[in-house]
């Protein structure tokens, strides 16, 4: 007959494996990071497509700049859409009239603004110094 003391008990094997509390904590952790990552994707893209825009918007004013300066009729004050993007609309407005060395000279600006985004997005604003009309 075996004597069995209190303090000596029986050792069961160890299992392997994780426990229940180990595994939730894992999912836990793996469903923060994806959380974080969709949102950052998202405002990646979101900020990709701004980004893209104002590429394109740079690249409109570039050639409707070029356009309304060949035309020898004033350009300004005026307003329209912009070609192929009919949510674009351009608009030109005198900024300052100045008289550096005596020549009398405007400061017009085109701006390029998407009006598909709410609030309205101004998307690019360029400044041409122009030859001031009117009586001198």
């Amino acid at each position: 007959m075996r004597c069995v003391f209190p303090t000596e008990q029986r050792v069961r094997p160890r299992r392997a494996g994780f426990t229940l509390i180990e595994v939730v904590v894992g999912l836990v952790l793996m469903a923060t990071l994806l959380v974080g990552l969709v949102l950052a994707t998202t405002v990646h893209k979101r900020s990709l497509k701004r980004a893209s825009d104002k590429l394109a918007a740079v690249a409109k004013a570039d050639a409707l700049l070029v356009d309304l300066t060949r035309q020898r009729a004033e350009w300004w004050p005026a307003a329209g859409p912009v070609a192929d993007r009919p949510a674009w609309q351009w608009s030109t407005r005198a900024v300052v009239a100045a008289r550096p060395l005596g020549v009398p000279v405007q400061t017009v600006r085109l701006t390029i603004v998407d009006t598909a985004s709410q609030p309205p997005v101004e998307l690019v604003a360029v400044d041409v110094v122009a030859p001031q009309r009117g009586p001198r």
